[in-house]
């Protein structure tokens, strides 16, 4: 089951974020699918309706997992929050085979891999450093929410055009020179730009940080340039991308128009 609002945001009143979560709740961006896929005929743990999420949001890997029953399926997930119980990590995250939210044990994952390139990795060393520094191993977490929110604007139609990552790579590009951001974390960020697949939660989230920022005003004019420039990267829009872009320009605007009061 999808969350619903109040379970994001318990008691907040109809705002223009919320009408944006309504708009996008149910969209996301698509990570490849592998070929070959091992069938999953049981119930494992859910993990609830709704989840928190952290910096690890959005990171998407294929990985080997064995229950606790001994059972051995292979999983294509995306990452949203890390937790630790009993002195073992987790990893509440949706999983493309079930469609659902589940949880997973690090300590049960057998083999883990970049859904994209196939790079293996060390589950714990892998999760310890999302858990560190985020879904792009990046320490700018401003930045990495802006590669969120491009990355979703140019996949969640389920269309990814060349074009479209090249203006996202710009727009990065824009934010390092105009925000004194570090070119280290701009050359991480790039990198890993493949390995997240941000749904409109994610997007959401990031733009509600964007307004609380001390230059909120000024950062959401930019994110909205950056969005645009993104969206006609390709040369065509859906409907359904209009409909909305339409609502988180609206919702960018609004922030834009309050800081311009003050």
């Amino acid at each position: 089951m999808a969350p619903t609002e109040n379970d994001i945001w318990p008691g907040e009143p109809n705002t223009p974020f919320r009408r944006l979560w309504a708009e996008v709740k149910d969209k996301r961006v698509e990570p490849p699918r592998s070929d070959v896929r091992i069938a999953v005929t049981f119930e494992d743990e859910p993990g609830g309706s709704a989840v928190r999420r952290d910096n690890s949001s959005a990171w998407v890997a294929q990985m080997r997992y064995r229950d606790a029953k001994g059972r051995e399926t292979e999983r294509l997930f995306r990452c949203l929050r890390l937790t630790q119980s009993f002195g073992k990590m987790n990893v509440m995250a949706w999983c493309y085979e079930r469609e659902a939210v589940r949880q997973f044990c690090v300590d049960n994952i057998i083999e883990l891999a970049d859904a994209y390139t196939g790079e293996c990795f060390d589950p714990l060393l892998r999760f310890e450093q999302l858990r560190d520094s985020g879904a792009l191993g990046c320490d700018d977490m401003v930045l990495t929410d802006l590669a969120r929110v491009l990355q979703f604007m140019a996949g969640c139609d389920g269309e990814y055009h060349p074009l479209e990552r090249e203006a996202i790579v710009t727009q990065l590009e824009r934010y390092a020179l105009r925000f004194d951001g570090c070119e280290k974390a701009l050359e991480r960020v790039v990198a890993g730009l493949d390995d997240i697949a941000p749904d409109g939660t994610d997007l959401v989230r990031a733009v509600k940080k964007f307004s609380r920022m001390r230059d909120g005003a000024r950062f959401c004019r930019f994110v909205l340039d950056s969005g645009a420039a993104v969206i006609d990267a390709d040369g065509r829009q859906t409907p359904d991308e209009v409909r909305w872009a339409v609502e988180l320009s609206a919702t960018l605007k609004g922030v834009v128009d309050r800081g311009a009061l003050h």
